[in-house]
């Protein structure tokens, strides 16, 4: 029973708690013999003791004082009902309350008493019981599992980053049933295409101590976007590899590869130059020039007085430490080692590994293009192929190699159509046509004469000459002359073929240039801009700039 608040005023007065020389020691002595001695907390004490210094009036006694106030068996039932009905899922003690007056105006309702109930009731129901999700495995080659992970050590490469240190991505591949790793790579990015490479040589053996290969069933992996984008998808299916994204926000449908992730980062990389520390945070988190020193161009970590490692050497470290050591030390709960586990469950069976080349195809980087008069643009180079004509107005997938444009793979809804390349003669329309090497010269020549517009306005403008180009004239700002109207390219063709200028405005324009050009020179017009040229276009031969 709680205590009164009477007889802790009381108390509070006898034990003279009140007295303001009472040193601090005294006083809590004396608040814990008077909560020691009616059973309540030394908190309770010390508001009935600063309530009698406000002045505040005793608690007022309660309307319904000695009077019981459960709830009754009408409004316990109801109440019940409405805690089983969904639309009242999210209402308040308050909003039950007043339900409760409106079915019951008759029965005294007390807040206290519905919350009280309410708080019984729900303890009472059967709560649902969370069974871990089971992901059962026939067997070698049947699941493989992909993620990502931030590497928990820094590179100093000075062809990536600009030389500065930055933390890898890891990419593990891991096949759930014999617990190898099929394959794993640090990247400097997690991009589509590097979780892509992984897979294709996951599929590949890798050397005689890692001879772990083939095709899985599926592929277990997260949402993230380089996992269910097109890009993943599409090599998948090609290759007839189902992709099995595991519930959001929920690691553990992949458990064993967060497992062996975690042991790369605390058992390999912990013993390397440039380990930083365990987290998982991003290259963000942690600052390297408080880790490590520079010298020259070299990155020194004064721990091993080494310098910082490349992604190459990295990789050759980490592919060391999986096939000599993880694959042949005793997993715990397989009892022996991953490589044993996987000869166990591969013996008898044949592994089946796609051609080489139509692997290699099916990881290329693509692009989508739109096929058009039996041809496709990429990078401003044309492919011709017969078979393009069957798919015209069709997008297609276009698959190259980024260094050898000589050869394009071009598929469509993932059935391949064929195998271009660069068309010997480029189309400028329906009635002209250019051969490679000509089409390319006017290729370069276009960009000079493009650079050459740039150089010239970029030396008008360090002249302090400002252009501001409308319709039918441009206005002239120079230092040392006044501001001027001068006729813009389509009036100053105009007037040139309508036979010149008066002598007024030749002695206005005299010293006036256009881009870089005079406008007037030995009372000549020196540049002679075709007619109806747009105002954007450059309007003068390079001839006159020579």
């Amino acid at each position: 029973m709680p205590t009164a608040p009477e007889l802790l005023r009381d108390a509070i007065s006898r034990m003279g708690l009140l007295d303001p020389e009472l040193s601090p020691t005294q006083r809590r002595s004396r608040l814990l013999d008077i909560a020691e001695r009616y059973d309540c907390s030394e908190d309770t004490v010390r508001r009935q003791l600063k309530g009698i210094q406000a002045g505040a009036p005793p608690r007022k006694k309660r309307s319904d004082a000695g009077n019981g106030r459960a709830l009754a068996g009408a409004v316990v039932l109801s109440l019940r009902k409405m805690l089983c009905e969904h639309r009242y899922d999210n209402a308040t003690i308050t909003q039950l309350t007043e339900l409760l007056h409106n079915l019951h105006p008759e029965a005294k309702i007390a807040y206290s008493s519905v919350r009280a109930e309410a708080m019984r009731f729900k303890a009472s129901l059967p709560k649902a019981v969370s069974t871990p999700r089971r992901i059962e495995i026939a067997g070698a080659n049947s699941r493989w599992e992909m993620d990502l992970s931030v590497g928990d050590l820094f590179l100093a490469d000075p062809r990536l980053n600009k030389g500065f240190p930055f933390r890898p991505q890891l990419i593990v591949c891991e096949d759930a049933c014999t617990r190898c790793c099929m394959f794993a790579a640090y990247k400097t990015t997690g991009r589509a295409i590097d979780v892509g490479a992984v897979l294709h040589q996951a599929i590949l053996p890798q050397s005689d101590i890692w001879p772990q290969c083939g095709i899985p069933r599926e592929v277990g992996c997260d949402w993230g976007k380089v996992f269910v984008g097109q890009y993943f998808n599409a090599a998948c299916a090609a290759l007839g590899i189902a992709t099995n994204p595991g519930h959001p926000y929920y690691p553990q449908d992949k458990g064993k590869l967060e497992r062996f992730i975690g042991t790369i980062h605390h058992s390999f990389e912990n013993t390397l130059v440039g380990w930083c520390t365990m987290n998982n945070r991003g290259e963000d988190s942690i600052d390297p020039r408080k880790f490590f020193r520079q010298i020259g161009a070299q990155w020194i970590d004064p721990r091993f007085d080494r310098a910082l490692m490349t992604l190459p050497q990295l990789n050759d470290l980490l592919h060391d430490w999986i096939g000599g050591s993880y694959h042949r030390q005793k997993h715990g709960t397989l009892g022996c080692s991953p490589n044993d586990q996987w000869l166990a469950e591969m013996r008898g069976r044949q592994i089946a590994i796609p051609d080489r080349k139509f692997l290699e195809v099916q990881f290329l980087p693509w692009h989508s293009r739109v096929a058009s008069r039996g041809q496709i643009v990429i990078d401003e180079i044309v492919y011709q192929h017969e078979a393009l004509a069957q798919v015209d107005g069709c997008s297609v997938q276009v698959r190259y190699v980024p260094d050898d444009v000589s050869l394009v793979h071009i598929y469509r809804d993932g059935l391949k159509v064929c195998d271009a390349s660069p068309a010997p003669t480029y189309i400028v329309n329906q009635a002209e046509t250019m051969d490679w090497a000509t089409w390319n010269k006017t290729r370069r020549d276009n960009h000079e004469r493009q650079a050459l517009r740039r150089q010239v306005i970029a030396e008008n403008q360090a002249a302090d000459i400002s252009m501001i180009e409308t319709e039918d004239v441009i206005r002239v700002n120079a230092a040392d002359a006044d501001p001027l109207l001068v006729p813009g390219p389509r009036e100053l063709a105009g007037r040139i073929f309508a036979g010149g200028y008066s002598e007024q405005e030749r002695e206005e324009l005299r010293g006036v240039t256009i881009w870089g050009v005079p406008v007037l020179a030995d009372d000549e017009i020196v540049p002679k801009p075709s007619p109806g040229a747009d105002d954007d276009e450059f309007p003068f031969p390079i001839s006159a700039f020579a």
